[in-house]
């Protein structure tokens, strides 16, 4: 049977009043002011008083009610949603999400029990989803791809179009086992991990931790070599390097070996500016290239 919106209307109210629901009503309109993507405009009441109402508009909330009205065209039906700590609200991606979540102009969709003996359309709610709450708790992969518009944030590349993260003080930035600041991610990084809050209608992660990609293997000990551009008189001692064409700190400890070209130890005192000098050691992490000299031979000193 089809019922036009007035009838519709006039039915839902009487059962509702009058507590005499001997059947089942389902009514569904495509009504154009308030249309929710994955989201149908819908009415269910059954002959138990189980009632679901989809694109619901919240009108005031007070306490733990909230009034809303169910739009058909231009007319509306009043409801009244009741909650307690038994109701379960969601955002509209499946994130439980507490009452104070759900404001004026959201737009709901409700489970629940007609309440009995009430003299309007009071629903005792089981469970409630804000569709106008588009946030979800997710993460994402993807390369940076320059900064955003607001200090703290950058543009992120991913699979499915770019994205802003945005950070707080409370976010963890880690790359290799440093946690670093936002001026230290530059454009092409790989960014393999980043969780958070996003939210679907700006296209917004607020991010909880970011992982940028950092080959570890650059860190392991291994041989590099250069020309000796100045000699610190720091304690421990260090040494400007040039190695390709990128300028290196050397630093030297007690277990360093300082060698000759014939592999003999001398003094660092004997090493000079324009030497060739090979190295054996690690970088550390860190944003400044630093090699942690396990030996240090001068290939120019006989």
């Amino acid at each position: 049977m089809i019922m036009n919106k007035k009838s519709v209307l006039s039915t839902v109210i009487s059962l509702a009043l009058l507590g005499n629901i001997s059947g089942v009503v389902q009514t569904a309109f495509a009504a154009t002011t308030n249309t929710v993507a994955n989201s149908s405009q819908e009415l269910h009441i059954d002959k138990d008083g189980n009632i679901r109402a989809s694109q619901v508009t919240v009108m005031q909330i007070a306490g733990t009610s909230i009034y809303v009205r169910y739009y058909i065209g231009l007319a509306f039906l009043r409801i009244l949603i009741k909650t307690d700590k038994t109701t379960k609200i969601f955002r509209r991606f499946g994130d439980e999400i507490p009452l104070g979540q759900v404001n004026v102009g959201d737009m709901l969709n409700v489970e629940g029990k007609i309440e009995s003996g009430a003299d309007s359309l009071s629903i005792i709610t089981s469970k409630i989803i804000n569709f106008s709450n588009q946030k979800e708790v997710t993460n994402f992969q993807g390369i940076v791809a320059g900064t955003g518009s607001t200090t703290g944030s950058f543009i992120l590349n991913t699979q499915t179009g770019p994205i802003t993260i945005q950070t707080n003080p409370t976010t963890q930035i880690k790359k290799g086992s440093r946690i670093i600041s936002t001026d230290l991610v530059k454009n092409g990084d790989s960014v393999t991990d980043v969780t958070g809050t996003f939210d679907h209608a700006t296209k917004t992660i607020a991010a909880d931790v970011v992982v940028v990609y950092i080959d570890k293997n650059i860190f392991l000990p291994r041989n590099f070599e250069g020309t000796l551009t100045a000699i610190a008189s720091s304690n421990p001692t260090t040494l400007a390097m040039k190695i390709e064409g990128k300028n290196y700190t050397v630093a030297l400890n007690s277990n360093t070996n300082i060698l000759n070209k014939a592999r003999g130890s001398v003094s660092i005192k004997r090493y000079l500016e324009g030497d060739t000098v090979r190295i054996y050691g690690a970088i550390r992490e860190a944003e400044d290239p630093i090699i942690d000299a396990q030996i240090v031979r001068n290939t120019s000193l006989q």
